[in-house]
């Protein structure tokens, strides 16, 4: 199954878009999956079932509506074994920082999602 821990470190609300690949091998998402996460939120969500366990990609959002800025991240995974690929798919929590008004997302394990 399909599940992460998602941390928000950026302290803003943050949307995230999960992209999911058929099977096991990167290529085009068959399907996406969105969630919002608050401020310092700590989350493990489940995205997908045991046959599409895998990611594509992440893409977080956040807005501050007191200066009308967006600063967001995308991972988007494209071939088996790449750095981003790895990152995606062989860690269990997800941590969104902010650092210079520009999410970054780091890779981790902590075993408390799981693919």
């Amino acid at each position: 199954m399909g599940t992460k821990r998602f941390i928000n470190n950026t302290g803003y609300n943050v949307s995230v878009t999960l992209a999911v690949p058929e099977g096991a091998d990167p290529g085009p998402s068959v399907f996406t999956r969105n969630f919002q996460l608050s401020v310092a939120g700590d989350q493990v969500y489940t995205y997908s079932d045991d046959l599409n366990p895998f990611l594509n990609g992440i893409s977080v959002a956040a807005s501050d509506t007191e200066q009308g800025t967006i600063v967001g991240a995308d991972f988007i995974g494209s071939q088996r074994g790449t750095t981003i690929d790895n990152d995606l798919n062989m860690n269990d929590t997800v941590l969104i920082n902010l650092q210079s008004r520009n999410i970054v997302l780091a890779f981790e394990n902590t075993g408390v999602g799981s693919q």
